[in-house]
């Protein structure tokens, strides 16, 4: 609960105190007090208006309207403030704040009303108050506007519901909780429970709002997740690879002192047929395998026996993919070189073993599949090239690779580098010769034509970036 919405009910509360004072001295002198507040009944909506005759709070200038709820013990019932008026509940016993709605508004159809100084058109809004009553008796509620600019038509609606606030939750099974806002609430903050996972499996846990932003934690068997947002808009998805066990699960608003209904679902979803699992471990040069991220890294470990390249491919339609290659003398790390948000690494890597991390670049969850190709390795570039050849070979280095050319004949001649992987740079020096290009090869691959004489050249094969990677060169 924020300051304003404190200093508010704080005079509210003096508000409602006054008005049951005034109700005890009107036994005495019954003309001098001022009227009942009217009474809501449970499950009739009661309609309402603020306007610019209504009392007004010292603090910041709002409005606000007292009535009478009777409650029943040990009962929890929903409280909707709804119509034109963007406005907050505040709930009170004999002057004492119990509860207050945090703010939230969720829209329905739009209906003429004011929320303001004029009366143009708005949306309906509807701010939700849940508390759980201690005893049976009279409650005074307050309906106040959120600032000194709103008032309006309204509609209160009280109803008792059913809540699960802790407890255990198993797949399959969906329960409505409330959070509440009251001060000395046992669940202020979060609400807990123990999730039984009973085999092994795939499982979605959802937590939905419309009161507030939700917020879920998962946590046992050594897992750790959390997430805010991934169940659309400002729902909360978990997707997680459980084993057999209990897990406990707290539910809760992004934002301490966030308060409202909320559902919690979890569900156990098929994975597709013939699908297996690798959450990590050693990786067959070769093969490709599904695994499934939520969160924590996958780390999968490659050996190669001999000198290859290797073009690793992390590809999900559920999460954006990201790599990172680590071995002997190497680092490598990737997003979307695949195409779209999956991710590729491809490199030549020395005998030896590697470790391949898979994970999401943001805070998704859901399966991938994560392949490595093996092929023939270039060799590493360099030496002697004649007039007439094409050599393929590998930049290993950011110095590139040089190679001497003898031309024995005056004449023009076209010198070309072309890569799939980097950004081709040619320079040749020799003679009176001294040139350079990029690009001229078209996309990133570089070109030169020229007139030479007779002589010996060097040419200069490297990146742009000074990225290794395989590349032919030719010239003719």
């Amino acid at each position: 609960m924020g300051i304003t919405s404190l200093r508010r009910t704080t005079v509210l509360a003096l508000s409602v105190l006054a008005v049951s004072l005034a109700a005890c001295q009107q036994k005495e002198t019954p003309a001098a007090g001022p009227a009942k507040p009217p009474v809501v009944n449970m499950g009739e909506p009661f309609r309402g208006e603020l306007t610019t005759q209504s009392p007004t709070n010292i603090n910041d200038g709002s409005r606000y309207s007292v009535l009478t709820v009777n409650l029943k013990g040990n009962t929890t019932t929903k409280i909707s403030l709804e119509g034109s008026l963007q406005g907050v509940l505040s709930l009170y016993k004999e002057g004492e704040l119990l509860n207050v709605s945090n703010g939230n508004s969720s829209f329905g159809e739009s209906s003429s009303g004011c929320c303001g100084g004029s009366s143009s058109g708005s949306q309906r809004r509807s701010t939700t108050l849940v508390h759980t009553a201690e005893a049976d008796g009279e409650y005074q509620l307050g309906v106040s506007g959120a600032d000194a600019t709103r008032y309006g038509p309204f509609r209160v609606v009280t109803q008792a519901i059913e809540v699960r606030n802790s407890g255990p939750v198993k797949a399959g099974e969906t329960l409505e909780g409330a959070l509440s806002a009251s001060a000395d609430s046992a669940n202020r903050g979060h609400n807990t429970y123990q999730l039984a996972v009973e085999e092994d499996g795939l499982y979605d846990i959802y937590l939905r709002s419309q009161n507030f932003d939700a917020f879920l934690k998962l946590s046992g068997n050594g897992v750790t997740q959390e997430d805010d947002d991934s169940g659309g808009g400002s729902d909360a998805k978990i997707s997680a690879f459980l084993k057999a066990g209990t897990y406990e699960l707290q539910a809760s608003g992004l934002d301490r002192g966030d308060a409202g209904l909320y559902s919690l679902s979890v569900e156990r979803q098929a994975l597709p047929a013939g699908t297996e699992l690798s959450q990590g471990g050693p990786l067959q040069p070769g093969a490709t395998v599904t695994g499934l991220y939520s969160g924590q890294d996958l780390r999968y470990e490659l050996r190669l026996t001999e000198r290859q390249r290797v073009v690793i491919d992390m590809k999900s339609s559920a999460i954006d993919s990201y790599l990172t290659l680590d071995g002997p003398g190497v680092h490598a790390t990737d997003d979307d070189s695949g195409g779209g948000s999956d991710a590729r690494i491809e490199r030549t890597l020395s005998p030896g073993t590697y470790t391949i991390t898979a994970n999401g670049y943001d805070n998704g969850s859901g399966l991938f599949t994560l392949a490595t190709t093996l092929s023939e390795a270039p060799q590493p570039g360099g030496g002697d090239i004649t007039v007439g050849q094409t050599v393929r070979a590998e930049l290993t280095s950011p110095e590139g690779d040089e190679y001497r050319l003898r031309v024995t004949r005056a004449g023009r001649y076209t010198i070309e580098m072309r890569s799939e992987t980097i950004d081709s740079y040619l320079r040749i020096v020799g003679d009176t010769v001294d040139q350079e290009d990029d690009d001229s090869g078209g996309n990133y691959d570089a070109r030169l034509s020229l007139s030479l004489q007779p002589g010996e050249y060097r040419i200069y094969a490297t990146s742009i970036d000074e990225d290794n990677g395989p590349y032919t060169l030719s010239v003719r």
